[in-house]
């Protein structure tokens, strides 16, 4: 492992593949775009502009998905159930690794993303609006 570590080059190594300091700093560099914020191309800004409103819509999914959680949070503790089902949650991950499969995406960054999608459910079922199977009302 020591020998993998030192082989692997270092942000801060200002020789990282070992030809000396002055053919490091001669590099060809990757320019910087001259534009700031808001003076991006046409094109560019027309890609940044859908990125945000898909964004948008991601978090209005996400808040639909939250108030979902509570109500079925609800529901749990009427029927006297407990708020996690971890299997119920592996099984949303793994139907959401298959479609992410089937789109082409990253399998890994999509578990995550449900893995922290699921927190957050869990979260909102625990909120002090919901109340807990000991504060249910008798029937």
């Amino acid at each position: 492992m020591r020998h993998l570590e030192a082989s692997a080059p270092r942000l801060e190594d200002p020789d990282p593949e070992g030809v000396g300091l002055h053919a490091w700093a001669q590099r060809p560099r990757t320019p910087r775009s001259p534009h700031r914020p808001g003076t991006e191309p046409g094109a560019l800004r027309v890609l940044r502009e859908e990125i945000e409103e898909v964004d948008r819509e991601i978090i209005e999914l996400i808040s639909r998905r939250c108030q979902l959680a509570r109500a079925t949070g609800v529901e749990k503790c009427s029927a006297g159930l407990p708020l996690e089902d971890p299997a119920r949650e592996a099984r949303v991950v793994r139907m959401g690794a298959s479609l992410a499969r089937d789109q082409g995406l990253d399998e890994e960054g999509v578990r995550q993303i449900l893995w922290c999608l699921i927190g957050l459910a869990r979260r909102t079922q625990r909120a002090e609006d919901t109340p807990t199977p000991e504060e249910k009302p008798n029937r």
